[in-house]
């Protein structure tokens, strides 16, 4: 739903999470391959949750004086969703390492998250992704200082 009061962003950002799009690409990914039906359903449910989610702060923060707030969520999505890939493929190389194969629906999980985040990023102009990285760095250094303070508790 656009309407006219949104930003640029916001609107970019309900594109991204159109449920149609993202429920129909990825049937076609786990319909690629052997999942049971309770795993193939539970990957799509997950996108489908964080799309939803996504819609609803575009919306809430949807005018341009707005935009910068909408920027510090959509980074921490990006985030959440890079280092979601990032887990996939690791318990996907190490199962692999240590069993000789590798369970499908954690592929079809990473999968899963690297086609949002380029969802996100093809998206977005250079100028805004800029911003995004920008903000998501930020974020990060915020989170060096939360963890500095419990390491210190932990130590002392």
């Amino acid at each position: 739903m656009f309407c006219d009061d949104q930003s640029k962003l916001a609107k970019q950002l309900l594109a991204v999470t159109d449920a149609y799009d993202v429920a129909t690409a990825l049937r076609e990914l786990s319909g690629a391959v052997s999942l049971r039906e309770t795993e193939r359903a539970g990957i799509e449910d997950d996108a489908l949750r964080l799309c939803a989610e996504l819609r609803v702060f575009a919306n809430a923060m949807r005018s341009e004086d707005d935009e910068v707030e909408l920027y510090r969520s959509l980074a921490i999505v990006w985030l959440e969703l890079r280092f979601e890939w990032q887990r996939h493929n690791l318990v996907a190389n190490y199962d692999s390492k240590h069993t000789g194969a590798t369970d499908i629906a954690v592929l079809v999980r990473a999968s899963a998250a690297a086609y949002l985040l380029q969802r996100i990023e093809v998206l977005l102009e250079r100028p805004q992704l800029e911003q995004l990285v920008a903000t998501a760095m930020e974020t990060i250094e915020n989170l060096r200082a939360d963890v500095s303070k419990v390491y210190a508790r932990i130590a002392a």
